[in-house]
């Protein structure tokens, strides 16, 4: 059997690194938020951190977004979708999650403002969904994220939208 991971003090380890780094820059380490990448990360692992301090979660594999919300739903906490979305998953992520952190293009911001407007005539949801928009910045063609050039344009158009 594994031994389970340390999780409360390499927590501690984090938070403590960002807190010098925030006296630093002459900020509270409270105003920054740790958000842990949950990928392949069993439930209760998130629950030990949950139990460490960490509420924020982002994850990248919708399956395992469903599984794990399912399994810390009366924990409370924030949890966003951190990888490129699938417009036939979006549904899916939008009903799990709390924000959407890698929108990348006008269709899919306009296929979430369609689907929330959805969400909002069948009372399952009562303003706009949240979401952030990825940049990439490196102009690597590996990743996702709209080009800096892009970026105005499209925060422009999305704000346009309901």
């Amino acid at each position: 059997m594994a031994e389970m991971p340390d999780i409360a003090g390499n927590i501690a380890r984090v938070q403590e690194r960002i807190a010098q780094a925030a006296a630093k820059a002459g900020r509270a380490g409270e105003d920054i938020k740790l958000m842990l990448a949950a990928k392949y990360q069993p439930a209760e692992n998130l629950i030990a951190a949950m139990e460490a301090g960490v509420n924020y979660f982002g994850h990248n594999l919708i399956p395992q977004l469903v599984e794990a919300e399912a399994a810390i739903s009366t924990y409370p906490h924030f949890t966003s979708v951190i990888g490129h979305i699938q417009s036939n998953k979006l549904s899916t992520a939008m009903d799990h999650a709390q924000r959407i952190d890698t929108v990348d293009s006008l269709k899919n911001l306009q296929r979430i403002n369609r689907r929330q407007e959805a969400r909002i005539a069948a009372g399952e949801a009562d303003a706009p969904y949240p979401v952030l928009l990825q940049v990439n910045s490196a102009a690597a063609p590996t990743q996702f994220g709209c080009s800096p050039q892009e970026l105005l344009e499209l925060a422009s158009r999305g704000s346009e939208l309901p």
